[in-house]
């Protein structure tokens, strides 16, 4: 799954806005695709609605999220949302938060712990206000709640590094917006993670306006 690979198969008009369709395959998994769907629609007031639908198949039985990611600019350095906090919380382990609007500093959402890994999920999530030098940027759901979490350096950076000081420096913030994510569980040091806790194949949507 480190290894998955994206290609575009078709970008169509579609009314007023844009539908683009992805096939992520990956090494070893043959016959089978995660099939991608995204339609982009620009609104009169200068946001885009955009609506994503994957279809996840039988033979990707475990994937560790479905989701988008972007590249931002470190010009952003404050983080609000509405959702379940303050601190990092998963599909597995989200009893101790709590729903509400919290500010946080972009720089604390990832935690930082003591090997490189990917960190500082947020769950349930309504609505994630970032500010800073580089402007403003405001993504609300439309349907069903979000996750996210933003990272110093992408997941493949992380998973390659065995201290911190092996990464070089900073070039952007790398965005997650998933419509669901594994929880954190693993047979490392404990037992293996519940199955409702997994992301199983199946149908998944993620809704939201970006402004």
């Amino acid at each position: 799954y480190d290894r998955m690979k994206a290609a575009v198969t078709e970008v169509a008009a579609a009314g007023d806005g844009v539908r683009v369709v992805r096939e992520i395959t990956a090494p070893g998994v043959a016959g089978a695709a995660v099939r991608h769907e995204m339609l982009l629609a620009p609104r009169r007031d200068g946001s885009i609605a955009v609506a994503n639908r994957f279809t996840v198949p039988e033979a990707f039985s475990d994937l560790p999220r479905v989701g988008l990611v972007w590249e931002l600019p470190l010009g952003f350095d404050t983080a609000e949302y509405l959702g379940l906090g303050p601190h990092e919380n998963y599909r597995d382990r989200d009893a101790a938060a709590l729903f509400g609007r919290y500010t946080l500093p972009v720089m604390e959402l990832p935690g930082k712990y003591l090997l490189p890994q990917s960190a500082g999920n947020r769950t349930n999530v309504r609505e994630l206000v970032l500010r800073g030098e580089a402007g403003s940027w405001r993504v609300t759901s439309e349907g069903n709640p979000f996750e996210f979490s933003i990272q110093p350096y992408s997941d493949a950076e992380l998973f390659a590094a065995h201290h911190w000081h092996e990464l070089g420096k900073q070039c952007c913030w790398h965005w997650h917006l998933d419509a669901v994510q594994r929880g954190v569980g693993t047979r490392s040091c404990g037992p293996e993670l519940q199955e409702r806790y997994r992301v199983a194949p199946g149908e998944y949507e993620l809704d939201f306006v970006v402004m």
